[in-house]
């Protein structure tokens, strides 16, 4: 949905639901044609609480995790999601957890890695006889190092209260995360 600013204060969202923003460009299409399961969500960010007639939202940018409104994505095409079989105060919880990260650093280095695995996993795809394919997070190489990018930032939020959206050890990417509503992890919001 396009998300409008004057039908924020309709949507009925609670903490840690999780926004997911479409993206475009070159990017986009690149990881159109790497990973799989498809996505045009690439841009995750967390409701945090409602204030006013906005909501404040957690999120990792090009200066780390910030705290922002959820109006500051009017005009974007947004979709909402909730961790299912995780009760209220845990939500709330998780995102009170993610703030011990406040001075977390944008993790730009994990794109640089990405690139690196993304060619070994596709080389290794080759020595074994196959073509080039998508490629699912769960097979390329991840550890956390305290950095965040988007994605990172809301799976860790859920893992620091002991709930797994994406695998330990998988990447968090946008592909991982749908994989996690294909899972049934996640549900969709609708206003």
């Amino acid at each position: 949905m396009i998300l409008d600013k004057s039908g924020i204060v309709a949507l009925e969202l609670e903490p840690a639901d999780i926004i997911r923003v479409k993206g475009n460009g070159p990017m986009s299409l690149l990881a159109h044609s790497i990973f799989a399961p498809y996505t045009d969500r690439h841009h995750h960010a967390l409701v945090w609480s409602k204030s006013g007639d906005d909501y404040i939202i957690l999120e990792s940018v090009s200066k780390g995790l910030a705290v922002g409104r959820l109006s500051m994505y009017a005009g974007a095409d947004v979709t909402f999601y909730r961790a299912v079989n995780l009760d209220f105060a845990t939500r709330e919880r998780a995102c009170d957890e993610l703030t011990r990260y406040g001075r977390a650093p944008y993790d730009y280095a994990l794109y640089i890695r990405l690139v690196r695995n993304i060619i070994k996993a596709e080389l290794s795809i080759l020595r074994s006889g196959r073509w080039f394919r998508k490629l699912h997070a769960y097979e390329l190489p991840y550890r956390e190092d305290g950095w965040l990018v988007c994605t990172e930032a809301v799976a860790l939020a859920f893992r620091l209260v002991n709930w797994s959206l994406v695998p330990d050890g998988v990447m968090a990417l946008p592909s991982a995360i749908e994989q996690a509503s294909l899972d049934g992890l996640i549900r969709e919001v609708t206003a």
